[in-house]
């Protein structure tokens, strides 16, 4: 750019010297080298694209800079998740599975108990401190003893029991279900909530990761990881069935054994 901003400082027409905040910034002596360099280096790159200096100063360039930031934001989330989930994976296996023998049946109801208390109310005109559960249970009658690592459950049973409260706020009954057969537990928990998108369901147990219609809902995009983490210590699995607007479903399966792969 001729001249560069030496010029401008002797009034030359370059646009610079029409922003005030640059021109105290650039007759700084302690940092005028400094400036003088990058500003040149800034405007010797939109002349390349193009572009005039006083472009940077558009509209259009503060959207343009908003969609870079968001992209740049969307690769350093990116890479934190796949640090974190490198991480989780690393304690949680390091820290294996302490199976113990526990009621599988009383295990749900606490947790179901413990979701009901810490999630807030719907916005209902009913909503209050007598108003009923909004947690189904279907569990079998008396107790199922099996060998799991009761902390790790509490924390599956949990995460997916306080979602499915969170993620329905226009109320609606949540269903906590457990099915045993000899081979096999499958802990169900359905909510007649928002739904997840189509688009969102082949990333949903990634760290960070959450659903694009989740608004102003609060999340960190984690517990869903540490859940699918935990289930595979035991050996298990777990399935989402989806449909926006209409409720979400998830089942976790666990072998009913106490060969633990995390043991």
């Amino acid at each position: 750019m001729a001249g560069g901003l030496d010029g401008a400082m002797n009034g030359s027409t370059d646009p610079f010297v029409h922003h005030p905040e640059l021109r105290g910034q650039i007759a700084d002596p302690d940092t005028s080298f400094l400036r003088r360099t990058s500003l040149d280096a800034l405007a010797e790159r939109l002349k390349a694209e193009g572009l005039s200096v006083d472009w940077w100063y558009s509209d259009e360039a503060r959207e343009a800079l908003r969609h870079r930031a968001l992209a740049d934001l969307g690769e350093l989330l990116g890479e934190a998740g796949r640090v974190a989930a490198h991480r989780l994976g690393v304690v949680l296996g390091r820290a294996g599975i302490a199976a113990a023998e526990l009621d599988l049946v009383a295990l749900c109801r606490a947790a179901a108990a413990e979701a009901e208390r810490a999630a807030p109310r719907p916005a209902a005109p009913d909503a209050g401190p007598g108003m009923p559960s909004r947690i189904v249970l279907d569990l079998p009658a008396g107790d199922l003893r099996v060998q799991a690592d009761d902390k790790l459950l509490r924390f599956i049973l949990g995460n997916l029991l306080s979602n499915a409260l969170k993620y329905s706020p226009d109320g609606g009954e949540v269903r906590l279900a457990l099915h045993a057969t000899t081979q096999a537990l499958a802990l169900s928990v359905a909510d007649p909530g928002i739904g997840i998108p189509p688009e969102d369901l082949p990333r949903l147990f990634e760290p960070f990761h959450r659903g694009r219609n989740v608004g102003t809902l609060p999340g960190t995009g984690l517990g869903l990881a540490i859940v699918r983490k935990a289930v595979d210590l035991h050996g298990g699995h777990i399935e989402v069935d989806s449909t926006p607007g209409a409720g979400t479903r998830f089942v976790v399966t666990l072998p009913r054994h106490g060969a633990w792969p995390g043991s």
